[in-house]
């Protein structure tokens, strides 16, 4: 299914590339002392978001832990991230039509970690491909991941709505819109993750020693970051492979059908490229957003949009001949 595909995050793959631009390795250590320092404004927020949570859902963890055949090293860390008011949240959305479920998929040949939709699980592996275990930083960056992806499935849906798994086979235009669709999506996942593992690393529900999770993207969630930008996003993922991998083979040719409908969106609706400041404070601040970018402003999960880069396609093809 596409939103296994849309999710699907093998070891050193998409995922793991933050350390390559500027991430913090294996071993962050002490370091994150002094990596986000709380305003008053923050403190008094997570402090106002704790007593909603308490008010609301008093102490019933039942609703927000995961299913009790979960694997019992996964459950303990998945356990530990309840601590952040911002997981139990993500966690309460993960479980509120069904308990999710944490699976080790450590004997599996392929080491694949990724959200299942059909089976509402999570797949994790608790080894390296060099068989040394992982850290409890590691195993909780990868649990807090596909959480968040979980709680997306509906978007995700939505693209397979109107792109099934017979069309993008068969249809390469439409193939190019499902891949920067989906693209888009894992582009808001993937700096709300940056900025909850910073603030994890440094929020005081989780007590004083750390790193708690691993920062896969800490460079990420700095002011002007190119991540801020769609298309620059969009071109690292696609010198990486996972584009190619996940969504359409051919995104890293020149002539790639995706190309003319990200000119068409930069022409139309050049902002939902483009994450503002104010963005990012609106939704990890204030709280006034559920996400930084709405999922359902998602600019390439359209059928005109494949209409439109077709009929441009056709006419080049009739004024060139």
């Amino acid at each position: 299914m596409e939103m296994q595909k849309a999710t699907l995050r093998k070891e050193s793959g998409s995922r793991q590339q933050g350390d390559a631009t500027g991430g913090l390795g294996e071993n962050p250590g002490a370091e994150h002392a002094d990596v986000l320092q709380w305003t008053t404004k923050e403190r008094k927020q997570s402090q106002r978001l704790e007593k909603k949570r308490e008010g609301k859902y008093g102490e019933d963890y039942e609703a927000v832990e995961p299913d009790p055949s979960s694997n019992e090293t996964l459950m303990q860390h998945y356990k530990f991230l309840l601590q952040s008011p911002d997981f139990w949240n993500l966690a309460r959305i993960i479980n509120s039509e069904k308990k999710i479920i944490l699976t080790d998929v450590s004997d599996a040949p392929d080491l694949y970690e990724y959200y299942d939709d059909e089976t509402h699980k999570i797949h994790v592996t608790l080894h390296h491909q060099d068989g040394t275990a992982k850290s409890a930083e590691e195993l909780r960056d990868v649990i807090a991941w596909e959480v968040r992806n979980g709680t997306m499935r509906g978007q995700f849906k939505r693209i397979e709505k109107n792109f099934s798994e017979e069309d993008i086979k068969a249809d390469p235009f439409k193939r190019a819109a499902q891949a920067l669709a989906s693209e888009w999506l894992e582009w808001i996942n993937i700096m709300e993750h940056a900025w909850f593992c910073r603030v994890m690393n440094n929020d005081p529900h989780m007590g004083a020693e750390g790193p708690h999770i691993k920062e896969i993207y800490r460079s990420q969630t700095k002011p002007g970051h190119e991540w801020y930008d769609f298309r620059n996003y969009l071109k690292t993922q696609i010198q990486t492979g996972h584009t190619l991998t996940a969504f359409d083979r051919d995104a890293a040719n020149a002539s790639w059908i995706g190309n003319d409908m990200l000119s068409i969106i930069e022409k139309r609706y050049p902002a939902s490229l483009i994450m503002t400041e104010k963005q990012v404070s609106d939704w990890r601040i204030t709280k006034a957003t559920r996400k930084i970018k709405s999922p359902s402003n998602n600019p390439f999960n359209s059928l005109a949009l494949v209409e439109q880069a077709r009929q441009r396609a056709a006419k080049q093809i009739s004024d060139s001949g």
